[in-house]
Formats: structure tokens, sequence, C-alpha cells
């Protein structure tokens, strides 16, 4: 299965989850870390109220792949907005991950950092996918949208990881490098492609998002679509219904755009991920969304209504 089926899927609300409270999902992602090498102009990462250098407690870490076991989720992403193979524990953190029975481990990175020291025992520890962000197929255009001058070397790495994987006659991690599509970069994109196409398994486009209505530059889309070429609805969002994101001080999140404190919901320091899951103002929020009219809501800025 490729990345991008995973992607489809969980942009995909079955009628069954279209419910104030659904049953727990399949999917959580732990932002292991808070901490970024980057500063990309599409990203909102690196908003002044945000940590900058901010690790998760490993024991949370690990509590919440035990209680994900026992509650049935079966795949776990080990970031959110922070550079994961910053973590040296990462490797530790996957192999866990699967000895305890997760089907599906998977990280983003923007691939500064992979290398073989760190992509061999990431391999070595069972990580199912791996996508490298990289938003550009030419040096001007990824320095700026990322903001560094790291084109030649990050198109490096992707050919070395890939080149490794392929020596070595290795099944997983799947493989995908992510760009970012807005009218007009077409012909950037299917340069990329042609570039790294030898290397991973896909490559794929995701719209330029609002990141909840805090930027506005390339006239980014309204609320999250899922990918370019496989776009959903954006209410109900589905991001509310279909997965848990717990940011690294251990707040559970309602939004993948959390990058201030609109978006917390529950301590799972003082918490159960079921309790989280069901708090009165995530069930009060996604009967907004399932209404169809989210004015005057935290998300109204990202749908356009602000």
């Amino acid at each position: 299965m490729k990345i991008t089926s995973h992607i489809d899927r969980v942009t995909h609300i079955p009628k069954e989850r279209r419910v104030a409270t659904p049953p727990m999902p399949d999917v959580m992602k732990i932002e292991i870390t808070s901490r970024c090498n980057y500063r990309c102009s599409f990203c909102g990462a690196h908003k002044p109220d945000r940590c900058a250098s901010c690790d998760m407690n490993p024991d949370l870490v690990y509590r919440l792949i035990d209680d994900a076991v026992v509650l049935g989720i079966k795949e776990i992403g080990f970031f959110l907005l922070g550079e994961p193979l910053l973590v040296d524990r990462l490797p530790d953190y996957v192999k866990y991950a699967k000895d305890s029975g997760i089907k599906y481990t998977f990280i983003t990175t923007n691939g500064e950092y992979l290398i073989p020291d760190k992509f061999i025992p990431l391999i070595k520890s069972g990580i199912d996918a791996v996508k490298i962000s990289c938003a550009a197929g030419s040096r001007d255009l990824y320095k700026k949208l990322h903001n560094v001058d790291n084109f030649d070397l990050i198109i490096s790495h992707i050919k070395r990881f890939g080149e490794y994987i392929k020596e070595n006659n290795l099944k997983k991690p799947i493989t995908a490098v992510g760009t970012v599509y807005y009218p007009g970069k077409e012909e950037d994109i299917e340069t990329l492609g042609g570039i790294v196409g030898d290397y991973v398994n896909e490559v794929y486009s995701l719209p330029l998002y609002n990141q909840g209505g805090l930027l506005s530059g390339n006239d980014p889309v309204r609320g999250n679509p899922g990918r370019h070429g496989k776009r959903v609805p954006i209410v109900p969002c589905w991001g509310l219904f279909n997965k848990i994101l717990v940011r690294w001080d251990g707040w559970m999140e309602m939004c993948c755009y959390g990058h201030d404190e609109r978006f917390l919901v529950a301590d799972l320091n003082k918490v159960s991920l079921v309790e989280g899951w069901g708090d009165q103002k995530f069930v009060e929020l996604r009967k907004r969304h399932l209404s169809g009219d989210v004015s005057g809501t935290i998300c109204a800025k990202c749908q356009g209504l602000e």
C-alpha cells in the first residue's frame, strides 16, 4: 500500500464516524518534539507562541503507545509540527510501537538529517513509511519556500536513502516525496518528479494550506481538503473525526494546524485518551461541523469566514 492510500483513507469520514462522539480512531500522531531546523514559509511551526526546543517526555511517549494498543489504534505517526529526526530516541519509539503490535508507523521529515547514521537505525527499528517534504523542484523556488538554500543537499539525501533501500532489497519503509501545490506550480511538480521519482515509491502534492488561518501567501486553500487530486469537503473537517493529535507537552489537539492554544482540548498527563477524545469541547466543535455551520467557532478563520 502506498502512503497516499493511507492519506486518502484517513481524510475520508465514513458514515459511522459522522457523529459528535465517534469511535476511537485508527490513527494517532505523537509530536515527539516541537523542534524544527527549518522555517518554511508554508508552515506555522515557527510561530512565536510555540515552544522552539521542547521534546515529549519519553515516559509519556511509551504510555501513549501502550494506551493506543489497548484501544485498538493501528497507526502511529511520530511527528506533528516538529522534525522527528532531531530526536535520538525515534528508533526506540518505533521499535517499541512495532513490538507492541502497532501495524503502521510513519514520519514526515524535511530530509536534512535523512543520513545513514539516522535512517539505518530507523529502518532497523521497523518504520513502515517515510515521507520527505520537498516543496520545490528547483533550487531557487526551494529556497523561497523553505527559507534555506538546501535543495541540492536534500535531493542527494533522498537519492541516497532510496539507493540504500534498493541495494538491500527492502520491502519497507514505503517512501514518498511530498510537495506543495498551488495554481501555476504544475511544471515545477513535474520537474521534481523527474528528479526523485526513481528513488521513492511516489511523489504527491498537498494543497498550500492556510494553516488554521495563520498564512496567506500564494493564495492558500481554505480548511484541509486532503491531498491535491483527491480533495475532500472541508466541512465537516475530517481531522476532528479520524485521528488523535498529541502535542509535545501531552495536550490533545483538535487540529493539525495547532500552532497556538486555540485547539487544545485535554491534558493527557491528567486524563486518558478516551476522555480527551470525548471531551465536551471536542464534541461541541464536531456538532458544529456536522451542522455545516462553523461561523463563530475557532475554525472560522481557517474556513475563510473571518
